[in-house]
């Protein structure tokens, strides 16, 4: 037999196998149910482990795509919108207006500090279409009573645009933040800590629930809780705490400004453009 003829068979043989019905991996018996069933006593299965940065850059996965996330800690599936995060808790979905809790790392270097949080969620269609909300800042254990809860607990962690990384107060950085981009899904915090489809709000949908807000003396003052917690200088320094709050959209202005909603005792609430060097709060809401 020529090496030809060898070949082609070989190819045959290949194909036939490829086509198989069902595999079984440490039995001969395969459940009649499944395709690929995998028998083992002292080995796991092992799939993919990728960053949540190379997961976000994977061009048209298709829906049931998983893989292990390294950034997150944990598995992560397509739904056919986005990448979904499976933790221990509520199947990785919480339900909205439920709450769901979360085991922030600083070793992942999102979260400035360990911290466990519990997140109270509402459903609001103030954005323009109906979201889920999550009630207190990104990082605070509890939803701030009023405008005037300042304290630690109702207290998040404050984020420079674009950027990953968290702060608690008084931190300290010394690069300025000139660059052509919104705020990307892999620098976004809400979806690094939280996975599937958490994200920043947009400069529309902040601007849309901020014509919907009370005076912020009232409670409740919208699905957005402002309150006085102050915010972090382009030094990182900590300002105007017990009075004003700045909170991120995900939209930038120009290269080194981006929109922010500024809330204020007497019930001003508004969006203007502020350097994105600085650091403001975040909220997160899902689709």
């Amino acid at each position: 037999m020529n090496k030809t003829i060898a070949m082609l068979l070989l190819l045959m043989a290949c194909s036939t196998t490829l086509v198989k019905a069902q595999e079984g991996f440490g039995t001969s018996t395969p459940a009649a149910s499944a395709v690929i069933d995998m028998t083992a006593t002292d080995k796991g299965f092992l799939p993919p482990r990728m960053t949540s940065a190379q997961i976000a850059n994977i061009a048209n996965p298709v829906e049931g795509l998983t893989m292990y996330d390294t950034t997150q800690k944990c598995l992560v599936v397509y739904n056919g919108t986005t990448f979904i995060k499976f933790t221990a808790t509520a199947g990785g979905i919480p339900q909205c207006n439920e709450s769901f809790t979360y085991d922030h790392k600083a070793s992942d270097g999102v979260a400035p500090v360990d911290k466990t949080v519990t997140y109270s969620t509402e459903s609001s269609n103030k954005s323009g279409s109906t979201k889920c909300w999550i009630l207190q800042d990104l990082g605070a254990t509890s939803v701030p009573t009023d405008q005037n809860d300042i304290s630690s607990a109702s207290t998040g962690w404050y984020w420079r645009f674009n950027r990953a990384k968290g702060y608690i107060g008084s931190a300290t950085w010394t690069d300025a933040i000139s660059e052509n981009s919104n705020w990307i899904r892999e620098n976004d915090p809400c979806y690094l800590l939280l996975g599937g489809s958490w994200r920043i709000p947009t400069n529309s949908e902040i601007t849309n629930v901020k014509a919907s807000m009370t005076a912020l003396s009232t409670t409740p003052w919208g699905i957005i809780r402002a309150h006085q917690i102050g915010w972090l200088d382009a030094s990182g320094g900590i300002n105007d705490r017990g009075g004003i709050q700045y909170i991120w959209t995900s939209t930038q202005s120009t290269d080194i400004e981006a929109r922010v909603l500024i809330a204020i005792p007497e019930g001003f609430s508004t969006t203007i453009s502020k350097s994105k060097s600085f650091g403001a709060n975040i909220k997160c809401l899902r689709d």
